[in-house]
């Protein structure tokens, strides 16, 4: 007899992170114990100049510039005991499209937290979810990145990587019927592997196999 090991789909390996969901951001109980962020009342989030997918936070006591209230998550008799804090930060939610796609993709939307001293703010990098959608002939020429091709049915044909306008073309070409292209831009290849690997192997899990233009010829 085997046995196979039950993981709750809540189970995280990290202990120092944040999530992302609907109701906005919510920081773990060990991230501010540890960074002794308990008694703050306001956190500020920051984007990056150089990593569209790395954000910032901070926190203060004080409401300062640009600043969110954070609140005590639980409720009833316990709530003074709970480390865990959240914050809606509804206008910074909505001002950036990643954070609405990674809600969409029903994936473990944590990210671990790490303070870093350069920015002065603790660090999280999210994850590259196609979160810009385009026409085949509305793409931008010169951008790279991930990208997957859809049907007119909005079934995925093809997840890949690379410049997005020219691969889209080689593929167009090849009579796939592409509807549209969803993509993100990422500048480096090692990134760009990184991610198509992950979303690949997402799919896999989710449907049983790769999507069929990733088949052709026995690429996967």
């Amino acid at each position: 007899m085997s046995m196979k090991l039950y993981v709750s789909p809540s189970y995280s390996e990290l202990d120092e992170y944040i999530t992302i969901s609907k109701s906005g951001f919510f920081f773990s109980a060990d991230f501010m114990e540890k960074n002794k962020l308990t008694q703050n009342n306001y956190c500020q989030f920051f984007t990056s100049s150089d990593e569209e997918y790395k954000f910032g936070v901070s926190f203060s006591k004080d409401k300062l510039e640009g600043s969110f209230a954070i609140i005590n998550t639980l409720r009833g008799k316990y709530k003074e005991k709970s480390m865990a804090r959240s914050t809606t930060a509804t206008a910074f939610f909505n001002s950036t499209p990643i954070f609405k796609e990674l809600v969409k993709t029903g994936y473990k939307q944590r990210f671990g937290l790490k303070f870093e001293k350069n920015s002065n703010c603790y660090i999280f990098k999210v994850i590259p979810c196609f979160e810009i959608s385009k026409k085949p002939d509305d793409i931008p020429d010169d951008i790279t990145g991930i990208y997957r091709c859809l049907d007119k049915d909005k079934h995925i044909l093809y997840i890949g990587k690379g410049n997005i306008k020219s691969r889209v073309k080689e593929h167009d070409n090849k009579g796939w019927g592409i509807s549209k292209v969803e993509y993100s831009v990422i500048k480096d290849n090692e990134s760009m592997s990184k991610y198509e690997s992950y979303h690949l192997d997402q799919y896999k899990k989710e449907n049983g196999a790769f999507p069929p233009q990733n088949m052709v010829g026995g690429k996967r």
